[in-house]
């Protein structure tokens, strides 16, 4: 003697109670994976200035000040440090930045433009000032 089975499916309270699970995790995650985003993005625009320090670092032991422009333009190579920040994802171009009042022996400036998605406050750049001290070490003020 067969004995059938009714197979049953789900019912709308397991339904309902699946979909509120699914939009808790949605919910908890989505902000911490746009914070790993957003670290990965500012990661580009530091490595960016560590190949800005190293390029001046080379110019200053070669020929004793740092090199500066004269027009401060944002650009995403520059030729005189060969720079290319044209292979980046997000922090495209930067500038170093000429000031007159500031000795080029122990000073300059490099401002890293910001991608549109992380400009906040009407800021349109990550602006880094580098001063040299007496040893020869660089320090970064931001």
């Amino acid at each position: 003697m067969k004995i059938l089975k009714r197979s049953r499916g789900f019912t709308l309270v397991e339904l309902v109670i699946t979909i509120a699970i699914v939009i808790i995790l949605s919910v908890i995650s989505v902000p911490i994976y746009r914070g790993y985003v957003d670290k990965a993005k500012y990661s580009e625009g530091y490595a960016l200035g560590g190949l800005i320090i190293s390029a001046e670092k080379a110019y200053y032991s070669e020929y004793g000040m740092f090199l500066r422009d004269a027009v401060s333009i944002f650009s995403s190579f520059h030729p005189g440090l060969n720079i290319d920040a044209r292979g980046n994802k997000y922090f495209t171009s930067f500038r170093i930045c000429y000031n007159s009042s500031h000795d080029p022996k122990t000073y300059f400036s490099a401002i890293i433009e910001k991608p549109l998605d992380l400009r906040s406050n009407n800021v349109a750049g990550l602006a880094v000032y580098y001063h040299v001290t007496s040893g020869g070490t660089i320090t970064e003020n931001i």
